[in-house]
């Protein structure tokens, strides 16, 4: 059967919210969609239940599963509906979210009105119990310019969510750049995001809300929150870091598209900032932070632009106290990452 869209869905230990997200999938009005479903081999019975609900709905033979045999990670969930999906378009959500009854619908309708690389809705963030906590709303918008997003995002500043999730892509647009995750990360959204900020030529991003974000208490996100940034959690986003730095050196990358250097400028800023916040010894996060803002690479290959030479200044500091003792000041300060790459942003809200 040929399916105009491809709904991806990650499966590790979601027994308890499985259901609800795979029912609200289910329930589209929208009719022409395939289900991926991934198990990345959890530890209970969450496939079971999918199973069931095979059984049971009427689009259960819409729903396809895919095998991992061994946990690995969801990264390599992503990258495995991008290779599995037989639709024209992919859209992502993870198992313990829900979606509205219209979500699909509404995306498919506005790429098909106005092809695009990938249409993004807006969406709330929802406790555990069902409360809205806030919502995240796009003002309705469309570009199509060379790095459209890489301009939106950090040309003009505005706000984009990384999360994957709640957007309709074109799967020719990620197949044909290579767009795809770190197999086994659990920061997949960054490196797959920063693809997107400089692959997209055309996006369309719409007020509705049709994504409900179920924030759980055990959620890595939370967790974070609360115990704040560990070594082994700020080992991982270095990784994605690398990842960056390597793609912008191998490649004219920068050149064609100097904001994309922004952003990484921006990624060491913020985990900088994580850092700083974080419980740590104090030595531990120097020693962090100056791997962090270790970017004479990047600057080789990058023809600067005013606006983060700055930046570039700080990173180049070669004492790791004095880099240290500057980024606390600007931490406790206020926002770190438009104090140093962004400042007339800074001395504007001071004069304000």
């Amino acid at each position: 059967m040929n399916y105009q869209v491809t709904l991806s869905m990650p499966v590790y230990n979601v027994s308890g919210y499985i259901e609800r997200s795979l029912l609200s999938a289910l329930n589209q009005t929208f009719a022409s969609i395939e289900f991926l479903i991934i198990d990345d081999k959890g530890t209970d019975n969450s496939i079971e239940v999918v199973e069931r609900i095979m059984r049971e709905h009427p689009r259960g033979k819409d729903i396809r599963i895919i095998d991992h045999m061994v946990n690995r990670g969801t990264g390599a969930t992503k990258n495995s509906a991008i290779k599995e999906a037989t639709g024209e378009y992919l859209y992502f959500m993870d198992s313990d979210d829900v979606i509205t009854p219209d979500c699909i619908d509404i995306l498919y309708q506005e790429m098909k009105k106005n092809p695009v690389d990938f249409v993004a809705a807006s969406f709330q963030k929802v406790s555990f119990d069902g409360d809205i906590l806030s919502a995240n709303r796009f003002q309705y918008i469309t570009s199509k310019e060379s790095y459209a997003l890489a301009k939106y995002r950090k040309g003009q500043e505005r706000s984009f969510y990384i999360m994957t999730w709640n957007k309709l892509y074109d799967l020719s647009f990620l197949k044909r750049n290579n767009i795809a995750c770190i197999p086994h990360s659990l920061n997949e959204d960054v490196w797959f995001s920063f693809q997107l900020y400089y692959y997209t030529s055309s996006f369309t991003f719409l007020d509705a809300i049709t994504y409900n974000w179920y924030v759980r208490n055990d959620s890595t996100t939370n967790v974070t929150k609360t115990t704040g940034l560990t070594v082994q959690k700020v080992n991982t986003y270095l990784e994605v870091l690398d990842y960056e730095k390597k793609a912008v050196c191998l490649n004219s990358m920068a050149t064609a598209c100097p904001y994309i250097v922004d952003d990484i400028i921006e990624f060491c800023l913020r985990l900088s900032e994580g850092i700083l916040r974080s419980n740590l010894p104090e030595t531990i996060r120097k020693e962090l932070i100056m791997k962090i803002t270790m970017i004479d690479d990047i600057k080789s290959k990058y023809p600067i632009r005013w606006e983060n030479k700055v930046a570039f200044y700080l990173f180049g500091i070669k004492n790791s106290s004095c880099r240290f003792m500057y980024l606390s000041f600007l931490h406790n300060k206020n926002r770190i990452q438009y104090a140093i790459s962004h400042p007339l942003i800074t001395l504007k809200k001071i004069v304000k």
